[in-house]
Protein backbone atom coordinates (compact mmCIF):
# COMPACT_ATOMS: atom_id res chain seq x y z
CA UNK A 1 0.00 0.00 0.00
CA UNK A 2 2.78 2.40 0.91
CA UNK A 3 4.66 1.64 -2.30
CA UNK A 4 1.51 2.18 -4.39
CA UNK A 5 0.93 5.53 -2.68
CA UNK A 6 4.58 6.52 -3.17
CA UNK A 7 4.43 5.64 -6.89
CA UNK A 8 1.21 7.63 -7.30
CA UNK A 9 2.53 10.70 -5.48
CA UNK A 10 5.81 10.56 -7.41
CA UNK A 11 3.79 10.48 -10.64
CA UNK A 12 1.73 13.45 -9.38
CA UNK A 13 4.91 15.50 -8.98
CA UNK A 14 6.36 14.25 -12.28
CA UNK A 15 3.13 15.32 -13.96
CA UNK A 16 3.94 18.96 -13.21
CA UNK A 17 7.21 18.75 -15.10
CA UNK A 18 5.61 16.98 -18.08
CA UNK A 19 7.12 13.59 -17.28
CA UNK A 20 3.85 11.79 -16.62
CA UNK A 21 0.59 11.76 -18.58
CA UNK A 22 -2.81 12.33 -16.97
CA UNK A 23 -3.74 8.76 -17.97
CA UNK A 24 -0.68 7.27 -16.27
CA UNK A 25 -1.25 9.44 -13.21
CA UNK A 26 -4.90 8.45 -13.00
CA UNK A 27 -4.10 4.72 -13.28
CA UNK A 28 -1.55 4.93 -10.46
CA UNK A 29 -3.87 7.00 -8.27
CA UNK A 30 -6.79 4.61 -8.77
CA UNK A 31 -4.60 1.63 -7.88
CA UNK A 32 -3.37 3.41 -4.76
CA UNK A 33 -6.94 4.43 -3.87
CA UNK A 34 -8.11 0.80 -4.09
CA UNK A 35 -5.33 -0.37 -1.78
CA UNK A 36 -5.80 2.53 0.65
CA UNK A 37 -9.54 1.88 0.86
CA UNK A 38 -8.82 -1.76 1.71
CA UNK A 39 -6.40 -0.61 4.42
CA UNK A 40 -8.81 2.12 5.66
CA UNK A 41 -5.92 4.62 5.35
CA UNK A 42 -7.60 8.03 5.49
CA UNK A 43 -4.38 10.05 5.38
CA UNK A 44 -3.32 8.36 2.16
CA UNK A 45 -6.83 8.65 0.73
CA UNK A 46 -6.83 12.40 1.40
CA UNK A 47 -3.67 12.73 -0.72
CA UNK A 48 -4.94 10.46 -3.50
CA UNK A 49 -8.31 12.20 -3.77
CA UNK A 50 -6.57 15.58 -3.81
CA UNK A 51 -4.30 14.47 -6.67
CA UNK A 52 -7.25 12.95 -8.55
CA UNK A 53 -8.99 16.32 -8.31
CA UNK A 54 -6.21 18.82 -8.87
CA UNK A 55 -3.97 16.65 -10.99
CA UNK A 56 -6.39 14.65 -13.14
CA UNK A 57 -9.84 16.27 -13.19
CA UNK A 58 -8.49 19.83 -13.26
CA UNK A 59 -6.04 18.99 -16.05
CA UNK A 60 -8.91 17.60 -18.09
CA UNK A 61 -11.13 20.61 -17.46
CA UNK A 62 -13.62 18.56 -15.41
CA UNK A 63 -14.22 21.06 -12.64
CA UNK A 64 -17.22 19.27 -11.16
CA UNK A 65 -15.11 16.11 -10.82
CA UNK A 66 -12.38 18.26 -9.26
CA UNK A 67 -14.89 19.59 -6.71
CA UNK A 68 -16.16 16.09 -5.93
CA UNK A 69 -12.62 14.79 -5.48
CA UNK A 70 -11.78 17.75 -3.23
CA UNK A 71 -14.83 16.98 -1.11
CA UNK A 72 -13.67 13.36 -0.80
CA UNK A 73 -10.19 14.55 0.14
CA UNK A 74 -11.65 16.80 2.85
CA UNK A 75 -13.80 13.93 4.10
CA UNK A 76 -10.77 11.68 4.50
CA UNK A 77 -8.73 14.50 6.04
CA UNK A 78 -11.41 14.89 8.70
CA UNK A 79 -11.52 11.13 9.32
CA UNK A 80 -7.74 11.25 9.78
CA UNK A 81 -8.08 14.10 12.29
CA UNK A 82 -6.53 16.69 9.99
CA UNK A 83 -7.86 20.03 8.82
CA UNK A 84 -7.26 19.74 5.07
CA UNK A 85 -6.75 23.43 4.31
CA UNK A 86 -5.19 22.86 0.88
CA UNK A 87 -8.11 20.66 -0.10
CA UNK A 88 -10.57 23.33 1.02
CA UNK A 89 -8.77 25.86 -1.16
CA UNK A 90 -8.94 23.47 -4.13
CA UNK A 91 -12.64 22.94 -3.46
CA UNK A 92 -13.27 26.69 -3.40
CA UNK A 93 -11.63 27.20 -6.79
CA UNK A 94 -13.33 24.15 -8.31
CA UNK A 95 -16.72 25.42 -7.11
CA UNK A 96 -16.08 28.83 -8.69
CA UNK A 97 -15.24 27.20 -12.00
CA UNK A 98 -17.81 24.39 -11.95
CA UNK A 99 -21.49 24.08 -12.71
CA UNK A 100 -22.84 24.11 -9.15
CA UNK A 101 -25.08 27.17 -8.71
CA UNK A 102 -23.17 30.02 -7.08
CA UNK A 103 -25.56 30.28 -4.12
CA UNK A 104 -25.11 26.57 -3.31
CA UNK A 105 -21.35 26.81 -3.77
CA UNK A 106 -21.28 29.84 -1.45
CA UNK A 107 -22.99 27.83 1.31
CA UNK A 108 -20.28 25.17 1.00
CA UNK A 109 -17.45 27.73 1.06
CA UNK A 110 -18.94 29.57 4.05
CA UNK A 111 -19.28 26.26 5.93
CA UNK A 112 -15.58 25.59 5.26
CA UNK A 113 -14.63 29.09 6.38
CA UNK A 114 -16.52 28.59 9.65
CA UNK A 115 -14.77 25.27 10.16
CA UNK A 116 -11.24 26.35 9.25
CA UNK A 117 -11.02 29.94 10.27
CA UNK A 118 -10.59 32.40 7.46
CA UNK A 119 -7.84 31.23 5.13
CA UNK A 120 -7.26 33.95 2.57
CA UNK A 121 -7.33 31.74 -0.54
CA UNK A 122 -10.72 30.38 0.48
CA UNK A 123 -11.89 33.95 1.20
CA UNK A 124 -10.97 34.83 -2.39
CA UNK A 125 -13.20 32.02 -3.62
CA UNK A 126 -16.00 33.33 -1.42
CA UNK A 127 -15.52 36.81 -2.90
CA UNK A 128 -15.60 35.38 -6.43
CA UNK A 129 -18.89 33.61 -5.67
CA UNK A 130 -20.32 36.81 -4.15
CA UNK A 131 -19.44 38.64 -7.37
CA UNK A 132 -21.27 35.96 -9.35
CA UNK A 133 -24.31 36.64 -7.19
CA UNK A 134 -24.08 40.38 -7.98
CA UNK A 135 -22.89 41.28 -4.47
CA UNK A 136 -20.00 43.27 -5.89
CA UNK A 137 -19.25 45.66 -3.03
CA UNK A 138 -19.01 42.85 -0.49
CA UNK A 139 -17.02 40.76 -2.95
CA UNK A 140 -14.49 43.53 -3.63
CA UNK A 141 -14.07 44.38 0.06
CA UNK A 142 -13.43 40.75 1.03
CA UNK A 143 -11.19 40.12 -1.99
CA UNK A 144 -9.05 43.20 -1.36
CA UNK A 145 -8.64 42.28 2.31
CA UNK A 146 -7.71 38.66 1.57
CA UNK A 147 -5.39 39.67 -1.26
CA UNK A 148 -3.55 42.22 0.91
CA UNK A 149 -3.06 39.61 3.61
CA UNK A 150 -1.75 37.06 1.09
CA UNK A 151 0.73 39.58 -0.33
CA UNK A 152 1.87 40.41 3.21
CA UNK A 153 2.34 36.75 4.16
CA UNK A 154 3.82 35.34 1.00
CA UNK A 155 4.31 37.89 -1.75
CA UNK A 156 2.56 35.57 -4.19
CA UNK A 157 0.87 37.17 -7.18
CA UNK A 158 -1.22 34.37 -8.67
CA UNK A 159 -4.29 35.31 -6.57
CA UNK A 160 -4.56 38.29 -8.94
CA UNK A 161 -6.49 35.80 -11.07
CA UNK A 162 -9.31 35.78 -8.50
CA UNK A 163 -9.44 39.57 -8.46
CA UNK A 164 -9.43 39.64 -12.26
CA UNK A 165 -12.47 37.35 -12.30
CA UNK A 166 -14.26 39.58 -9.78
CA UNK A 167 -13.41 42.70 -11.81
CA UNK A 168 -14.64 41.04 -14.98
CA UNK A 169 -17.95 40.13 -13.35
CA UNK A 170 -18.29 43.75 -12.23
CA UNK A 171 -17.69 44.94 -15.80
CA UNK A 172 -14.27 46.44 -15.04
CA UNK A 173 -12.49 44.75 -17.93
CA UNK A 174 -9.52 47.10 -17.80
CA UNK A 175 -8.71 46.07 -14.23
CA UNK A 176 -9.30 42.41 -15.10
CA UNK A 177 -6.88 42.67 -18.03
CA UNK A 178 -4.26 44.46 -15.96
CA UNK A 179 -4.43 41.82 -13.24
CA UNK A 180 -4.16 38.95 -15.69
CA UNK A 181 -1.19 40.62 -17.35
Amino acid sequence: TGAALARAMAAFHRYFIAQCSPDELEALLLEARRRLEEADDHVGLAYVWSALGYGVANARGRTDDWAAASEQSLHHSRLAGRQGLARATDLGIALCLGSRPADEALVTVERLLAEMGRPELLLLSRAWLLAMLDRGEEARRDADEAYARLRELSGMRWPDWHLAEISGLAGDHEDASNRLR
